[in-house]
């Protein structure tokens, strides 16, 4: 894959349609043209450090929801742990993939059933080899599926994972939900 590719959202309603290969689950509102341009984030050196990595990309999403009249997402342990564990997989697979065959808990609905996320809502961006934190929140909020489910109002919490893989490229997960 591309160096910095970023995979097409996914979006999933609790007991709706599955997602659609490639875009959102049938159901699921239509991508709108964004309201504000996405806001230019200045890219710092590569942080190895996951936790400082994962903060600083909540803190830019959360301010493009703010400049774009939204409340902040509200970070979550479960949505975290899901992120972390497709991060992990996709770093160890050398994969960039929404749905991973053959792990454990290779989709999304998966992943929130085994971290105990009970969701009325649920969405996830991923992305691959992105040098740094502004670097993926710029091509997410520069990608009108993924600036959807960012700037969606019906989400309302945040879990992101970053891993890198041997080779030292970082693969991206941000899971968004809406508690059931």
């Amino acid at each position: 894959m591309a160096r910095g590719a970023v995979a097409a959202s996914i979006q999933y309603l609790r007991n709706g349609p599955p997602p659609l290969s490639g875009g959102m689950a049938s159901g699921a509102a239509s991508p709108t043209t964004p309201s504000s341009p996405a806001p230019s984030v200045a890219s710092t050196s590569i942080s190895r450090d996951p936790a400082a990595v994962i903060r600083q990309v909540i803190d830019l999403t959360n301010q493009a929801r703010v400049a774009d009249g939204l409340q902040p997402l509200a970070p979550d342990a479960s949505l975290a742990d899901a992120a972390a564990i497709h991060s992990a997989d996709m770093a160890r697979l050398g994969r960039m993939s929404h749905d991973l065959p053959g792990v454990p808990y290779g989709s999304l609905s998966d992943r929130a059933a085994h971290v105990g996320y009970d969701y009325q809502s649920l969405g996830e961006n991923i992305a691959y080899n992105q040098p740094d934190a502004p670097s993926v929140v710029e091509a997410w909020l520069n990608s009108p599926p993924h600036r959807e489910n960012m700037l969606s109002p019906d989400l309302t919490q945040i879990g992101v994972g970053v891993a890198w893989s041997g080779g030292g490229e970082p693969y991206y997960t941000m899971e968004l939900g809406k508690p059931a």
